[in-house]
C-alpha cells in the first residue's frame, strides 16, 4: 500500500514531505553548494546562450546549451528545476547537460518566477508561456519542434507534469507539443503541500491545490514517459511518483 498522507501527524508529514526536515539543513545546503560548483564547471566547457527572455516576469528567462557541431535542426530536452516553486535557479543545473550535448541534443534550463513573489497558478502559467516560446522560436535556435522533450526535478518534475495535462489542441501549438517526458522525484498530490510549513511560502488554497494536482490532470496524450525516485527518498514522496504513474 501506498503511503498515504493524510492519516499522518504534522511532524511525520513534514519528515516526509519536507527534503530539509528529511536531510537536515546543513546538509542540504552542502547538496546544493555541490550542484553548483560542478554546474560553474559545467558551464566553463559548454556553449551556450545565457538568459534568453521567453516572457515579461522578472525570471522568465532560459539557457540555452548547443551541441558544438550540428548540420540541421537537432532535438531539445527541456528541463525545469525543483525547490519546491520557492528557491533554486537554473544555473545550479548545467552539469546535466554535458552528456547530452555531446550527443547532439540541445538543452534548455529554465528560471521561473518564485513562491512567495508569485503563486503556482502563475508559474504553471510561466512554464506554458515557455514552451509556446520554444516552439515559436524553434527554427531561430535550431531546434527541431518535433523532437522535443521534457524533463524535471521534484516541483520542476510537477511542472512538467502540468504541461503534460494542458490540452494544447486549443493553442497555435502541434497537438503533440512535447514527445516525451521524464519526470524525476516529483510532487504531484499538491494538496499535501498545505499540511506542512513550506506553505508559508506556496500559500497553496484548497482550489489552487485541486487546479494543480497532478493526479487529477494526466497527461492529455500517450507519449513516453520516465517517472523516477530516489531509493533513499522518504516513503511519502516515493508514494507521489507511484500515485502518479497510476
Amino acid at each position: 500500500m501506498p503511503f498515504n498522507w493524510r492519516n499522518q501527524p504534522p511532524a511525520v508529514l513534514e519528515s516526509h514531505y519536507n527534503p530539509r526536515a528529511a536531510v537536515g539543513h546543513r546538509q542540504a545546503e552542502s547538496y546544493v553548494a555541490k550542484y553548483e560548483k560542478a554546474a560553474a564547471v559545467a558551464r566553463e566547457r559548454l556553449r551556450y546562450r545565457c538568459d534568453i527572455r521567453y516572457g515579461l516576469a522578472p525570471k522568465q528567462t532560459l539557457d540555452l546549451f548547443l551541441p558544438k557541431e550540428r548540420s540541421s535542426t537537432v532535438p531539445a530536452v527541456i528541463f525545469i528545476h525543483g525547490g519546491y516553486w520557492r528557491a533554486m535557479d537554473k544555473s545550479g543545473t548545467s552539469h546535466l547537460f554535458e552528456g547530452l550535448v555531446s550527443q547532439g541534443i540541445a538543452c534548455v534550463s529554465v528560471n521561473y518566477d518564485l513562491c512567495p513573489d508569485v503563486t503556482l497558478d502563475c508559474i504553471v502559467e510561466e512554464m506554458r508561456e515557455m514552451l509556446r516560446f520554444i516552439h515559436r522560436e524553434s527554427e531561430i535556435y535550431g531546434i527541431d519542434p518535433g523532437r522535443i522533450f521534457l524533463s524535471g526535478h521534484s516541483a520542476g518534475a510537477h511542472l512538467s507534469a502540468m504541461l503534460l495535462g494542458h490540452d494544447w489542441s486549443r493553442e497555435n501549438l502541434p497537438t503533440r507539443p512535447i514527445n516525451g517526458a521524464c519526470l524525476i522525484s516529483g510532487i504531484y498530490e499538491t494538496e499535501v503541500v498545505r499540511k506542512i510549513s513550506v506553505n508559508a511560502d506556496v500559500r497553496l488554497t484548497e482550489e489552487m491545490a485541486r487546479r494543480n494536482n497532478c493526479l487529477i490532470n494526466p497527461p492529455h496524450y500517450d507519449l513516453p514517459i520516465i517517472i523516477a525516485v530516489g531509493e533513499k527518498e522518504p516513503k511519502g514522496w516515493i508514494a507521489q511518483s507511484e500515485l502518479y504513474k497510476q
